[in-house]
């Protein structure tokens, strides 16, 4: 049972990277493709475990980039470093706050952009930089700041139905007995 929720999550990154290059009509509408992959990896980082987070990273960052103009491999670095560091702080994080996911969505999918775009320039590629970068980063910030709580309450509610759940027994049984006096 402890594979379902990695796989569940590798799958739910297939389809998201399918769906952001398949489904084209609000790129259309706004100038913008929505990207949902630093919201699973938000929500994976806060949720399980090293090993998850970097197959995840490494898996939806190639189909990300075999599917899209990038470089082969860029985007598995900033997927993997903003997976890394929300892992090394989940403790400190309020996780169960919905602000704090909204901020997390915000930040993460404005960092692995923007992580990305340092990448390609440092690798001698020539992306197209201007007023649209700040609108594309805002509107993508924007974006996550709204998908990471749905990412939340999907996979918490998807997780309910597959993971063990402890009974809740109380402390009372009416089939006790209870004994008063000395004897």
């Amino acid at each position: 049972m402890r594979a379902v929720h990695p796989a569940l999550l590798l799958l739910a990154t297939y389809v998201a990277v399918y769906l952001e290059c398949r489904v084209t009509f609000l790129r259309d509408l706004i100038g913008v493709q929505i990207d949902f992959l630093p919201a699973i990896v938000v929500y994976a980082s806060l949720t399980s475990n090293l090993a998850t987070v970097a197959l995840l990273a490494f898996a939806g960052g190639v189909w990300f980039d075999s599917l899209s103009l990038n470089p082969t491999g860029v985007t598995v670095f900033p997927l993997l470093i903003t997976g890394m560091v929300l892992l090394w702080f989940r403790d400190l994080i309020l996780r169960d706050q919905p602000y704090a996911r909204h901020i997390l969505g915000f930040a993460a999918s404005v960092a692995v952009p923007s992580l990305s775009l340092l990448l390609m320039l440092s690798l001698g590629a020539e992306p197209l930089l201007g007023v649209g970068t700040v609108w594309t980063l805002l509107v993508l910030g924007v974006a996550g700041a709204f998908i990471t709580p749905l990412v939340f309450a999907v996979f918490d509610r998807v997780r309910l139905l597959f993971e063990f759940q402890p009974l809740e027994v109380p402390s009372f049984r009416e089939d006790r007995e209870i004994k008063r006096g000395r004897n």
